[in-house]
């Protein structure tokens, strides 16, 4: 079973878990998709950091689910992971840490079983054009969410979007 944490992803509807599964490539194998909070082999956790309040919460659901499920692999990704890979890291139960540049691709650095320490990917974001994959045929009911621009170039001393999702880029339609 895989569990995402929707709390951290506020514009995601309630999802029917029993129409997803994740089809983990080479590894030919299915997981369905079962709502946070549920028994799961596989744990997703995208996470926030424009706050400090959003870092607690971030790791609030990682230690809640790594509780609920020991044996499982967790996964940590998003701005957190981006800007703070090595204290996530050191968060019990996480397995792995990986950045926004690689979190939509976190499957190809995942392996069968939970790594004796967390192993963090952490690419530098660049300038470039960006897509959005996506896995499989799911069809939702619900509203689309459409992403034509990541990152910020204002360097506002307050602020760490710059450093979290990278500069400013359109996607590459």
């Amino acid at each position: 079973m895989l569990s995402i944490d929707p709390v951290e992803i506020p514009f995601l509807d309630p999802i029917d878990p029993s129409s997803l599964t994740l089809n983990l490539g080479t590894k030919n194998r299915l997981i369905p998709l079962v709502p946070f909070g549920e028994s799961a082999e596989l744990g997703v956790i995208n996470t926030c950091t424009v706050t400090n309040e959003a870092d607690a919460k971030s790791r609030t659901a990682i230690r809640r689910f790594s509780r609920k499920n020991p044996n499982s692999i967790t996964v940590v990704v998003g701005c957190y992971s981006q800007i703070s890979a090595n204290e996530v890291a050191m968060v019990e139960g996480v397995d792995y840490v990986i950045g926004n540049h690689d979190k939509m691709n976190f499957l190809d650095y995942i392996g069968d079983k939970k790594p004796e320490k967390p192993v963090v990917v952490r690419e530098r974001i660049d300038r470039e054009d960006f897509t959005v994959g996506y896995v499989g045929e799911v069809e939702f009911a619900q509203r689309a969410n459409l992403k034509i621009q990541d990152g910020c170039d204002f360097m506002c001393s307050f602020c760490v979007i710059p450093f979290a999702r990278g500069r400013a880029r359109s996607r590459n339609w």
